[in-house]
Protein backbone atom coordinates (compact mmCIF):
# COMPACT_ATOMS: atom_id res chain seq x y z
CA UNK A 1 0.00 0.00 0.00
CA UNK A 2 1.49 3.57 -0.60
CA UNK A 3 -0.55 6.10 1.11
CA UNK A 4 -0.87 9.54 0.21
CA UNK A 5 0.34 9.44 -3.56
CA UNK A 6 -0.37 7.18 -7.24
CA UNK A 7 -0.74 3.78 -6.86
CA UNK A 8 0.98 1.24 -9.11
CA UNK A 9 -0.77 -0.45 -12.17
CA UNK A 10 -1.67 -4.14 -11.66
CA UNK A 11 1.09 -6.20 -12.39
CA UNK A 12 3.77 -3.83 -12.62
CA UNK A 13 6.99 -4.10 -10.85
CA UNK A 14 6.67 -2.38 -7.48
CA UNK A 15 10.66 -1.27 -8.03
CA UNK A 16 9.35 0.73 -10.76
CA UNK A 17 6.59 2.97 -8.98
CA UNK A 18 9.27 4.43 -6.19
CA UNK A 19 12.00 6.59 -7.18
CA UNK A 20 15.26 5.01 -7.79
CA UNK A 21 17.15 6.48 -4.10
CA UNK A 22 14.38 4.43 -1.90
CA UNK A 23 14.82 1.24 -4.20
CA UNK A 24 17.69 -0.27 -2.02
CA UNK A 25 15.53 0.97 1.84
CA UNK A 26 12.52 -1.08 -0.09
CA UNK A 27 14.31 -3.91 -1.02
CA UNK A 28 15.48 -4.71 1.99
CA UNK A 29 12.26 -3.94 3.57
CA UNK A 30 10.75 -6.81 1.71
CA UNK A 31 13.83 -8.92 2.36
CA UNK A 32 13.38 -8.94 5.82
CA UNK A 33 9.62 -9.78 5.92
CA UNK A 34 9.65 -12.22 3.77
CA UNK A 35 12.89 -13.87 4.13
CA UNK A 36 13.41 -13.46 8.00
CA UNK A 37 9.93 -13.24 8.35
CA UNK A 38 9.89 -10.06 11.10
CA UNK A 39 8.10 -6.73 11.37
CA UNK A 40 10.10 -3.56 9.93
CA UNK A 41 9.42 0.11 10.54
CA UNK A 42 11.64 2.48 8.88
CA UNK A 43 12.43 5.91 8.04
CA UNK A 44 13.50 7.02 4.47
CA UNK A 45 13.99 10.56 3.51
CA UNK A 46 14.43 12.01 0.01
CA UNK A 47 15.24 14.69 -1.63
CA UNK A 48 12.16 16.00 -3.84
CA UNK A 49 12.21 19.51 -6.02
CA UNK A 50 14.84 20.74 -3.78
CA UNK A 51 12.94 19.78 -0.64
CA UNK A 52 13.32 16.85 1.68
CA UNK A 53 10.41 14.47 1.33
CA UNK A 54 10.02 12.06 5.02
CA UNK A 55 8.46 8.92 4.47
CA UNK A 56 7.73 5.73 7.03
CA UNK A 57 8.03 2.47 5.63
CA UNK A 58 6.54 -0.47 7.58
CA UNK A 59 6.42 -4.13 6.82
CA UNK A 60 4.25 -6.85 8.44
CA UNK A 61 4.38 -10.62 7.38
CA UNK A 62 1.30 -12.42 7.25
CA UNK A 63 1.07 -15.91 8.61
CA UNK A 64 -2.10 -18.63 8.57
CA UNK A 65 -1.51 -21.55 11.09
CA UNK A 66 2.70 -20.72 11.40
CA UNK A 67 2.76 -20.46 7.38
CA UNK A 68 4.00 -17.34 5.31
CA UNK A 69 1.01 -16.09 2.86
CA UNK A 70 2.49 -12.90 2.18
CA UNK A 71 3.02 -9.13 3.19
CA UNK A 72 1.57 -6.10 4.12
CA UNK A 73 3.69 -2.63 3.01
CA UNK A 74 2.79 0.54 3.57
CA UNK A 75 4.74 3.27 3.04
CA UNK A 76 3.33 6.72 3.92
CA UNK A 77 4.47 10.42 3.56
CA UNK A 78 4.89 12.01 7.18
CA UNK A 79 6.70 14.94 5.54
CA UNK A 80 4.16 17.41 7.41
CA UNK A 81 3.77 15.60 10.49
CA UNK A 82 7.81 15.74 11.05
CA UNK A 83 7.54 19.24 10.31
CA UNK A 84 4.72 20.10 12.71
CA UNK A 85 6.76 17.44 15.22
CA UNK A 86 10.18 19.50 14.36
CA UNK A 87 7.73 23.31 15.00
CA UNK A 88 6.63 22.10 18.38
CA UNK A 89 10.12 20.72 19.27
CA UNK A 90 11.17 24.15 18.62
CA UNK A 91 8.09 25.88 20.57
CA UNK A 92 9.01 23.87 23.65
CA UNK A 93 12.72 24.44 23.71
CA UNK A 94 12.29 28.24 23.60
CA UNK A 95 9.39 28.12 26.06
CA UNK A 96 11.59 26.00 28.75
CA UNK A 97 14.07 28.46 28.04
CA UNK A 98 11.87 31.19 28.65
CA UNK A 99 10.94 29.69 32.21
CA UNK A 100 14.32 28.86 32.95
CA UNK A 101 15.40 32.69 32.78
CA UNK A 102 12.18 33.68 34.29
CA UNK A 103 12.85 30.87 37.18
CA UNK A 104 16.94 31.99 37.46
CA UNK A 105 15.77 36.06 37.22
CA UNK A 106 12.85 35.99 39.20
CA UNK A 107 12.48 33.39 42.00
CA UNK A 108 16.05 32.33 41.98
CA UNK A 109 17.04 36.15 42.61
CA UNK A 110 14.46 36.53 45.43
CA UNK A 111 15.08 33.54 47.06
CA UNK A 112 18.84 34.41 47.17
CA UNK A 113 17.96 37.56 48.58
CA UNK A 114 15.89 35.96 51.43
CA UNK A 115 18.76 33.86 52.43
CA UNK A 116 21.20 36.44 52.53
CA UNK A 117 18.75 38.05 54.76
CA UNK A 118 18.21 35.03 56.75
CA UNK A 119 22.17 34.55 57.63
CA UNK A 120 22.31 38.16 58.43
CA UNK A 121 19.53 37.20 61.26
CA UNK A 122 21.29 34.40 62.52
CA UNK A 123 24.37 35.79 62.36
CA UNK A 124 23.10 39.03 64.65
CA UNK A 125 21.26 36.27 66.89
CA UNK A 126 24.19 34.09 67.16
CA UNK A 127 26.55 37.02 68.51
CA UNK A 128 23.60 37.48 71.07
CA UNK A 129 22.90 41.13 69.75
CA UNK A 130 18.92 41.63 69.56
CA UNK A 131 17.31 40.94 66.00
CA UNK A 132 14.93 43.62 65.18
CA UNK A 133 11.14 42.20 64.08
CA UNK A 134 11.26 44.39 61.08
CA UNK A 135 13.86 42.15 59.67
CA UNK A 136 12.33 39.10 60.51
CA UNK A 137 9.18 40.54 59.13
CA UNK A 138 10.66 41.91 55.68
CA UNK A 139 12.26 38.03 54.92
CA UNK A 140 8.83 36.64 56.16
CA UNK A 141 7.16 39.21 53.42
CA UNK A 142 9.61 38.37 50.51
CA UNK A 143 9.08 34.84 51.69
CA UNK A 144 5.29 35.54 51.43
CA UNK A 145 6.12 37.16 47.57
CA UNK A 146 8.38 34.08 46.24
CA UNK A 147 5.37 31.39 47.18
CA UNK A 148 2.85 33.71 45.46
CA UNK A 149 5.20 34.14 42.41
CA UNK A 150 5.84 30.31 42.80
CA UNK A 151 1.55 29.90 43.05
CA UNK A 152 1.75 32.08 39.60
CA UNK A 153 4.21 30.14 37.61
CA UNK A 154 2.80 27.05 38.45
CA UNK A 155 -0.73 28.36 37.41
CA UNK A 156 0.53 29.64 33.85
CA UNK A 157 2.08 25.96 33.31
CA UNK A 158 -1.42 24.52 34.16
CA UNK A 159 -3.50 27.27 33.53
CA UNK A 160 -7.04 25.10 33.63
CA UNK A 161 -6.63 22.58 37.42
CA UNK A 162 -9.55 20.79 36.50
CA UNK A 163 -8.00 17.71 38.25
CA UNK A 164 -7.72 19.31 41.32
CA UNK A 165 -11.49 20.32 41.41
CA UNK A 166 -14.78 21.45 38.87
CA UNK A 167 -14.00 23.09 35.76
CA UNK A 168 -16.01 26.16 36.97
CA UNK A 169 -13.75 26.42 39.90
CA UNK A 170 -10.80 26.69 37.38
CA UNK A 171 -12.02 29.08 35.25
CA UNK A 172 -12.86 31.19 38.23
CA UNK A 173 -9.73 32.60 38.74
CA UNK A 174 -8.32 33.30 35.49
CA UNK A 175 -11.70 34.69 34.55
CA UNK A 176 -11.43 37.51 37.95
CA UNK A 177 -7.79 38.25 36.82
CA UNK A 178 -9.46 39.18 33.37
CA UNK A 179 -11.58 41.15 34.68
Amino acid sequence: LVVGGLRPERGGRREDFFPPEARPAIREAVDQVLRRRVQVEQDIKLASDGEDRHYELRGVPIFEQDQLLGAALRISDVTARRSTEKHLLEVVSRERQRMSSELHEGLGQQLTGISLQLRAIATRFRSGRPVPVEHVAEATGQMDQAIVLTRDRARGLSPTQADRGSLSDALSGPAAEAS
